[in-house]
């Protein structure tokens, strides 16, 4: 004697493959599927190296005599609220500093480069007005994703100073530079050499003198002239007036108003030759100076 044991009904799953077994839908559907397919890979662009198009747009203004808050108040904030407008900006950013403001624009990506610079330009000359007196015309820049560096140099040191550090830099750019395929290259840190003058405030005054008398009294001391040729006899002879500062001692014999009066002030020293103010790189554990590099 035997007994069968009663059939389960089949389970939600089990209905589901059994309805796209026998139904007429299923080799349509698989058909529909390759074709998308065939479409999507004949039409659809690709690369093996896709380029991605960001344009930001860097806006430097200078403010002198201003303290870090008042740029923000003054510049900055007027800038992100005048730039906004533009179409295709993502994203304003700025950063202020003393004297100085820098307000980046982000676009979309994707968005045209030559339009976006010429939509900030545009916009930028037409409100110069929102910028208090005093305040330079805006420097524009423009960066893209290219000016990531693929290649980041850095030089350390316990026993050299930043000054030193980047002349070594300055040597390695020109040997990076003659390398194949490397486009821009950019020195980060480091200080520059410069001469530092140290005003004598009492001699100053004796002579009722301002400090901008002798800022332009420096500036009209390093500016050259040609001053033209003259003929005697055969003989024709070029004069130059070159007036550019070389030395310690030719910023020190700078004349300053039409006083005999010449820049040594009291201040020991007066006048020094070293390295500039403004480090653009950390100082962790010791002097460094970095070079970068972007290739084509």
């Amino acid at each position: 004697m035997s007994t069968d044991s009663p059939k389960q009904p089949p389970d939600l799953a089990q209905r589901i493959v059994a309805f796209f077994i026998h139904s007429k839908i299923t080799p349509m559907a698989a058909i529909i599927a390759v074709l998308i397919g065939a479409v999507a890979i004949t039409f659809l662009p690709r690369e093996e190296e896709p380029q991605i198009n960001v344009t930001i747009i860097d806006l430097y203004v200078d403010l002198p005599a201003t303290p870090a808050h008042e740029v923000e108040q003054r510049v900055s904030r007027p800038l992100e609220q005048l730039l906004r407008e533009l179409p295709g900006v993502e994203y304003v950013y700025s950063t202020s500093n003393e004297n100085h403001s820098l307000v980046s624009l982000r676009f979309y990506v994707g968005y045209p480069a030559q339009q976006a610079i010429v939509e900030a330009n545009s916009k930028v000359n037409a409100n110069l007005d929102v910028l208090p007196s005093g305040a330079s015309k805006p420097l524009i820049k423009v960066r893209s994703i290219d000016d990531v560096p693929v290649m980041t140099l850095t030089l350390w040191s316990n026993t050299q100073d930043h000054y030193m550090l980047r002349k070594v830099a300055a040597q390695l750019e020109e040997e990076i530079k003659t390398a194949q395929d490397v486009s821009e290259t950019q020195i980060v840190g480091g200080q520059k050499r410069e001469i530092r003058v140290y005003p004598d405030r009492a001699a100053m005054h004796v002579h009722n003198m301002m400090l901008m008398d002798m800022v332009f009294a420096l500036n009209q001391g390093n500016y050259p002239l040609v001053g033209g040729n003259f003929r005697i006899a055969d003989e024709e002879i070029k004069t130059d007036s070159v007036a550019t500062y070389r030395s310690i001692e030719d910023v020190a014999n700078t004349q300053l108003k039409n006083y005999d009066y010449t820049i040594i002030a009291s201040t020991k020293p007066p006048l020094r030759l070293g390295a500039g103010h403004g480090l653009d790189a950390e100082d962790r554990g010791g002097p460094r100076g970095t070079s970068s590099s972007r290739g084509r």
